[in-house]
């Protein structure tokens, strides 16, 4: 809670000091100290603008720290770093700039008190009668420019954004809207807004009737509903580019816009989308080289950051992942910056090593080479942290190293998506996104300092944490992250965004025996906990935990005789049905579908039954060699029912094709997305992942021996 500060103009025995002319960040920064040090201590420090009083002062600000402490105000310029220095009985906290001071604000409560801004949901603090002020002569400057949390699905709130402030981030995608918009100025936040708008930005409603042609061509049609546009229509450019000020124009102040590709490798197959195009250095680029697409998108989208550059003064973020993870074999605008989104890409593997890409010949660290070359503004990291689910990872290791690698090659600019830390039970997605923090809080907590300076021991800054956030339970807690982190680190698969909670869970706890060793020392922690706060935080780490050991059904395909498929082998199948509406997990799903297999050691076998299906529902089933969609997909047949009534598809695939090779591994695993189309609803359902012929999450099958 935010308490206002009362301005006086009296001595006190102890007062946070304003400097002349305050503005409204350092007067945000009084208003935060003044509340934690109330909170820890019951201590009213008032803020006062005349600091004439008695001991202790603490004085906010660079114009407070005047010439005394000059040499460190000119060692933070350019950044928001502070310092924290003693002269006398005043302690002085300042940086180059506002926010500066506000980071050492909380800097100065960190070092002196036991605090921790553990998540948004919670904050962890022991109450003392009175705070020391010993540790007051530190200087700390930032590594990195830019740190940005994506908070997703849902709109992030007061606390998300909160916490994201006192742990030193910097800059936050969206104005923050009416109810917390203030905080975004109070923090001096990089503000910038935009994303995946790139082909709404051109509304069907508006402009298909009588301008098809600026929608993609996509299998020889061109339909309104597209998650592409055609780039070489005439006229588009200036329609987009008319559309997308007007945007702008409307919304509040802004920092910079990202112009975002959608979730799709959809392009325009049109012929005049489809001709080469002359790359700088005179070669064409034509449909096939991976760099054509690219090239292409780079060419419609030049002119146009150029334009928001001149009329707007701001930098164009743009999402460099999908077919843009490679760059062009043109110059980008200066006014560009790419965006780079190493997606789907193994958390166990650094940059500089194989991705898989192209062939697997290519490496992260050459097509952001790439980049480098092609873009003379900024190349910015942009992670998927929060987005594998709710298994206690231990992706602080892989952040530390990530922002050691991108800060060494002097970039400068960190971000990822992470889920808010809100259940969401009335909203769109009906879930709970605080179970991820719930799993793994210690993650975004590290990254956040790994962003700053990871320059440091991370295992330090681990441990800070436990035993901070779980205080007496902190080594049961600890042992509990190693055990897990182990366990998955022993997994053969890649790691990446697109891996599912449930399947992790039950191949790191459920099969590996190890579910009553780890369910004991959550328990032994509850036992220990000393705080109200840590009781609560072991207590959704437990219910995370037992939720992976429930819900990780196994989905198994049954081992069957040559020749297969007699009813008796059928009846042994185990219906696969959880099917949802895609993305719409609130919906009721309107038709009923079961898909069960069967494998003879050499081959699998499918059968899909649409139940109730309408004249047009269709079928659609792939299969991975890697549970990312990574690596090769093998699509088969689409089937589409001609009648009303059940709808049964009985198909096959070799075990070969999908790279499985049974008896290889401890556990046979293939990998599929099984989609259904209804006509009469005009709805997708899936068992995992994006719409059709898009997939990117595999559930993955044992084969039973």
């Amino acid at each position: 809670m935010m308490v206002c500060a009362i301005l006086v103009k009296a001595a006190f025995a102890a007062a946070i000091v304003l400097p002349p002319q305050a503005d409204r960040t350092e007067r945000y920064a009084a208003r935060e100290l003044q509340h934690w040090i109330r909170e820890i201590s019951g201590e009213e420090y008032p803020v006062v603008e005349d600091g004439s009083g008695t001991a202790p002062r603490i004085r906010l600000g660079r114009a407070a720290a005047g010439k005394a402490f000059a040499k460190d105000v000119a060692a933070l310029e350019g950044t928001d770093g502070f310092a924290v220095r003693r002269a006398g009985d005043d302690i002085h906290v300042f940086g180059a700039e506002p926010r500066g001071t506000l980071n050492g604000v909380f800097a100065l409560l960190e070092e002196n008190t036991d605090i921790i801004w553990a998540r948004p949901q919670a904050t962890v603090f022991s109450k003392v009668p009175r705070i020391e002020w010993r540790k007051t002569d530190f200087l700390s400057r930032p590594k990195s420019t830019l740190r940005q949390i994506g908070f997703t699905v849902t709109g992030y709130d007061r606390k998300n954004l909160s916490w994201f402030i006192r742990n030193r981030g910097n800059s936050i995608r969206g104005n923050g809207g009416r109810a917390f918009g203030e905080l975004v100025e109070d923090a001096r936040l990089i503000r910038e807004c935009g994303g995946h708008m790139f082909s709404e930005m051109i509304p069907a409603k508006k402009y298909f009737a009588e301008h098809p042609e600026y929608f993609a061509e996509i299998n020889g049609v061109r339909r309104p509903k597209t998650s592409a546009l055609c780039l070489t229509a005439k006229g588009l450019r200036e329609t987009f580019q008319r559309e997308l000020f007007a945007r702008l124009d409307a919304s509040g102040p802004l920092d910079a816009y990202i112009i975002g590709m959608e979730d799709s490798q959809d392009t325009c197959g049109c012929p005049a989308c489809t001709a080469p195009i002359k790359a700088d250095d005179g070669t064409l680029v034509k449909p096939g080289d991976p760099a054509f697409k690219p090239t292409q998108w780079f060419r419609f989208v030049n002119p146009i950051a150029d334009a928001i550059k001149a009329k707007y003064g701001m930098p164009v973020p743009i999402y460099a992942y999908f077919y843009l993870v490679v760059p062009p074999r043109i110059r980008a605008s200066d006014a560009i910056v790419p965006l780079y989104h190493p997606v789907p890409r193994d958390m166990q593997k650094g940059y500089d090593q194989p991705t898989g890409y192209g062939g697997g010949q290519a490496t992260w660290e050459s097509l952001m080479d790439g980049y480098q070359r092609m873009c003379k503004g900024s190349l910015r990291l942009r992670e998927y942290y929060g987005c594998h689910g709710a298994y206690p990872y231990p992706f602080e290791y892989a952040i530390w190293d990530d922002a050691r690698y991108w800060l060494a090659r002097g970039r400068t600019e960190l971000s990822t998506e992470f889920p808010t830390d809100k259940d969401d039970t009335e909203k769109r997605f009906k879930s709970s996104p605080s179970k991820v923090w719930d799993a793994r809080a210690v993650n975004a907590w590290v990254m956040m300092r790994a962003w700053w300076d990871p320059s440091g021991d991370v295992e330090a800054l681990r441990r800070r944490y436990f035993e901070r956030a779980y205080r007496a339970a902190a080594p049961e807690m600890m042992k509990y992250h190693a055990r897990t982190a182990e366990l998955w680190r022993n997994r053969k698969e890649a790691a990446s965004a697109a891996s599912i909670s449930d399947s992790i869970g039950r191949q790191c706890i459920v099969e590996t025996g190890a579910e009553d060793e780890l369910r004991a020392l959550l328990e032994t922690a509850a036992k220990k906990s000393d705080h109200p706060v840590t009781t609560e935080l072991i207590r959704r780490a437990r219910a995370v935990f037992e939720e992976l050991c429930g819900s990780a059904r196994r989905l198994s395909a049954a081992k069957c005789a040559k020749p297969p498929r007699t009813a008796a082998d059928w009846r042994k199948a185990q219906p696969i049905d959880a099917f949802e509406v895609f993305g719409h997990k609130e919906r009721s799903v309107p038709a009923r579908t079961e898909v069960s297999l069967l494998h003879d050691g050499t081959t699998l076998y499918i059968r899909a039954v649409a139940h109730d299906a309408a004249p047009g529902d269709r079928i659609t089933l792939h299969f991975a060699t890697e549970p990312t969609g990574d690596g090769r997909i093998v699509t088969l047949p689409q089937a589409k029912a001609e009648k009303a009534g059940d709808f049964t598809v009985e198909t096959s695939v070799p075990l070969a094709d999908i790279g499985c090779t049974p008896g290889k591994e401890a556990v046979d695993r293939v990998y599929a997305s099984f989609y259904r189309y209804c006509a009469k609803t005009k709805t997708h359902l899936t068992l995992r992942g994006m719409a059709p012929g898009n997939a990117r999450f595999y559930t993955d099958i044992t084969l039973e021996r």
